[in-house]
């Protein structure tokens, strides 16, 4: 079994009876940059939906998509090798997040990268966060066009170090949607 970082969009903080998180990406043995870039608004630990600890990490999803599309359409305006590979994944990654309804929150359930690290999952969790905060500034430079030097080490290994990603509504860890209430009676 793969151990991963999974990506949800959702409207309410777990826990919650009924909670409910759309799939957006999963990535296997790592916490990849895009999964950081999409959560650097305002991120906080709270309850997992998936583990029973305080791992989880919730931040605001407001601008987060274009935020991301941003920075990665950044890093494509260099030199990359397998440019089309690299073309082909953004591409995907903008028409899946466009395609995406709008919610309030972005979740990401790293309990699994957590634990690869060792020590006690509940501080790793706060470390990520702390991470978050730290890489924020240099999105926001990277995207404005300052941080080349950080942005050319990125294109030269995008394909380890700044990959677009895989994206999907259906994760290996997934939500069943509430049920529809009948309003027939």
């Amino acid at each position: 079994m793969a151990n991963r970082s999974h990506l949800y969009t959702c409207d309410d903080i777990p826990p919650k009876d009924g909670f409910y998180a759309r799939g957006l990406s999963e990535y296997n043995w790592d916490i990849p940059l895009v999964h950081k870039v999409m959560m650097v608004n305002a991120p906080r630990v709270v309850r997992s939906a998936i583990w029973t600890r305080d791992i989880g990490v919730l931040a605001e999803r407001a601008g987060a998509f274009e935020r991301t599309l941003a920075f990665f359409s950044r890093i494509g305006q260099g030199e990359l090798p397998a440019r089309d590979r690299f073309d082909a994944e953004f591409n995907a990654m903008r028409t899946f997040l466009d395609t995406t309804p709008p919610t309030k929150y972005l979740l990401l359930e790293a309990g699994e990268i957590f634990s690869l690290m060792g020590g006690d999952l509940v501080e790793r969790a706060r470390q990520f966060v702390g991470e978050l905060a730290a890489l924020a500034p240099w999105i926001e430079r990277a995207i404005a066009g300052g941080a080349e030097p950080w942005l050319a080490q990125l294109r030269a290994d995008w394909q380890k170090s700044a990959r677009p990603g895989w994206w999907s509504e259906v994760l290996y860890f997934s939500f069943e949607p509430p049920e529809a209430e009948d309003k027939s009676t």
